[in-house]
């Protein structure tokens, strides 16, 4: 069972975002899908079929996902790829697959 953890602008009330996720979560099928919200209530509201959020680098690792997919809801700025590629580059360390997608 893949555990996939999507990294993405989720949580913030803007609808359009969790569509990005739910379109992510369609191209990258997971037994277990957990996703980056700054509000968990409300993106596990609005997205079907997902199992958990986190909203931290350290509560991503502890997931340890088989794969990450960056990117949705205006994620792919500079300062996001600056604050989560550490966290991905020692998921990949622990084997996860990387992909960026929806930028």
């Amino acid at each position: 069972m893949i555990k996939t953890a999507f990294l993405g602008a989720y949580g913030l009330g803007n609808l359009g975002a969790e569509l990005c996720l739910m379109e992510a979560m369609r191209a990258f099928p997971a037994g277990r899908a957990f996703a980056l919200s700054t509000n968990p209530t409300w993106t596990m509201r609005c997205v079907p079929g997902l199992e958990g959020c986190f909203r931290e680098g350290q509560d991503l690792l502890a997931l340890a996902p088989d794969r990450i997919v960056f990117g949705g809801g205006m994620f792919g700025l500079s300062e996001n790829f600056a604050a989560w590629m550490p966290w991905m580059a020692e998921a990949e360390a622990r084997n996860a697959d990387i992909h960026l997608h929806n930028l």
